[in-house]
C-alpha cells in the first residue's frame, strides 16, 4: 500500500516564525537538519531548532480553533505582532478542538489546547511502538513568554495569566515517555540526534525526566514573572 506521511506543525504562524527571516536567530534557528527517525513511525524532517514531525501511517492528511481565524486573516491582528507577520490567508480543512482526534492508518493523535505563548497553542500526544512496547510521546508546546508579554496587564489577551497557569497544570498531568517539542532545544533534539547517529545503545529520545525539567524551568520563569508584575502593583 502507498504510504503517506502526515507533517504535524507545532510551530503555529502566531509565533516568531512568522517574522520572515530576516533576523539572526531566526536563520539560526532554521538551518538544515539530515531527517531521522525518533521512535516508532515518528520522524525529524525540521530545521535545527525549528521542528516539524512526521508521523507515517497507511493513510492521510487532517487546526486549532483558537488559531484558524489568525490563519484565515494571514497574520493580521495577532495578539503581541500585530500585523508585522502577515502572510497569504490559509483555510483550514478541518477545525480541532482540545481533546479532538486524528485518527490515521491505526496512529491516533490527541490534540490538548494549551493556551499562553498563543491563543491556539496545542499540544498533541500520540503512542509509539519501538521494539515490541508501547511509548507515550508528547509534542511539547513552547512555554515561553515573549519579551513585551505582560501577564497581569494584558488588554489584547486578558486572560493569559490564567491560561499559563492551566496549561502548566495539563501539561504536568500527560503521561510522557518521548519528549519532543515546537524547537529542538526544549529537548536537545540535535543532541540527541547525534547520540543515535553514534549508535546509543538506548533510545535518548525516551526521556520522561526531560520533560518534567523542561515544564519546571518554564514554570519556575513565568511565576517569577507573574510575582514581579504582581509585586509591581500599586
Amino acid at each position: 500500500m502507498k504510504r503517506f506521511l502526515i507533517a504535524l506543525f507545532l510551530l503555529l504562524a502566531s509565533s516568531p516564525l512568522a517574522h520572515a527571516q530576516t533576523d539572526p536567530t531566526s536563520r539560526s534557528w532554521n538551518q538544515p537538519v539530515e531527517p531521522y527517525r525518533i521512535a516508532g513511525n515518528v520522524y525529524y524532517v525540521g530545521a535545527s531548532d525549528i521542528t516539524s514531525f512526521l508521523i507515517t501511517t497507511p493513510a492521510g492528511h487532517a487546526a486549532s480553533g483558537k488559531e484558524a481565524p489568525l490563519l484565515a486573516r494571514g497574520g493580521k491582528g495577532d495578539f503581541l505582532f500585530g500585523d508585522k507577520s502577515t502572510f497569504p490567508p490559509i483555510q483550514a480543512d478541518r477545525i480541532l478542538h482540545d481533546g479532538d482526534t486524528v485518527t490515521l492508518g491505526g496512529t491516533t493523535l490527541t490534540a490538548h489546547l494549551a493556551p499562553g505563548h498563543t491563543m491556539g497553542n496545542t499540544a498533541w500526544t500520540m503512542k509509539a511502538k519501538e521494539e515490541g512496547r508501547t511509548y507515550d510521546v508528547v509534542f511539547a508546546p513552547s512555554m515561553s513568554i515573549l519579551d513585551g508579554v505582560s501577564l497581569t496587564k494584558n488588554v489584547n489577551y486578558p486572560g493569559i495569566g490564567e491560561d499559563y497557569g492551566k496549561t502548566f497544570r495539563l501539561l504536568k498531568s500527560l503521561p510522557c515517555d518521548v519528549f519532543l517539542g515546537s524547537h529542538a532545544s526544549f529537548y536537545d533534539g540535535l543532541g540527541k540526534a547525534e547520540r543515535l547517529r553514534k549508535g546509543a545503545k538506548e533510545n535518548p529520545f525516551i526521556d520522561p525526566q526531560g520533560y518534567r525539567d523542561y515544564l519546571a524551568r518554564m514554570e519556575k520563569k513565568y511565576q517569577e514573572q507573574l510575582q514581579k508584575e504582581r509585586g509591581a502593583k500599586p
